[in-house]
């Protein structure tokens, strides 16, 4: 992630705030390579985060879950 080897996207699922660019930024993770989807924007984590995954376009994908079954 720091270092840029992967071309892919971090992305936020459905987090329970919003992420520090600063803290991004101070670890050396380049802050226009990082998305967010808004827990609102989500019906179905476990749905979506395993089509995310298949869609090989990140690098890195970082949810919240309550439950998992």
């Amino acid at each position: 992630i720091q270092t840029g080897q992967d071309n892919g996207w971090i992305l936020f699922l459905a987090p329970p705030g919003k992420p520090n660019t600063q803290l991004f930024q101070k670890a050396g993770v380049d802050k226009r390579r990082v998305l967010m989807i808004d827990s609102s924007n989500v019906g179905d984590n476990l749905s979506l985060l395993s089509t995310l995954l298949k869609s090989r376009s990140y690098c890195t994908v970082v949810t919240w879950v309550n439950e998992l079954s």
